[in-house]
């Protein structure tokens, strides 16, 4: 029997807060004249994601997928919640319908321009 999923039942990220401002300082990158966000290789940054709902951590797998763009051909980086891959990693702190996260890339990351996506299984 196949499941129907209904839009009030699934887990959906409604806004994201990279902290550009603190994390650019902290990185001492905020003097670049920029849109976008800089951070250094192998230097935690943090970041805010708010969902349509109270996150249960039991009930769901989240990961963070970073791929290159700037490099097209690199595998992509998917980190689960609260561990590590390649050299990445990630400490999460999940307060209700938000989850802190404080990301560290590797120290010998591919410099160059990184998409964001996540992945959520139940």
């Amino acid at each position: 029997m196949t499941r129907r999923f209904n839009i009030i039942d699934r887990l959906i990220p409604i806004g994201i807060d990279v902290n550009r401002e603190m994390n650019m300082r902290e990185h001492s990158t905020d003097n670049y004249d920029l849109s976008g966000i800089v951070l250094r290789r192998g230097k935690v940054f943090s970041s805010v994601i708010t969902l349509n709902q109270i996150f249960d951590n039991d009930k769901y797998q989240f990961a963070i997928i970073f791929k290159s763009i700037t490099w097209r051909n690199s595998p992509d980086i998917r980190i689960p919640f609260d561990t590590s891959s390649n050299g990445w990693s990630v400490d999460t702190i999940v307060y209700e319908k938000e989850i802190y996260m404080q990301i560290q890339s590797s120290a010998d990351a591919l410099i160059g321009k990184y998409a964001v996506s996540k992945h959520i299984r139940e």
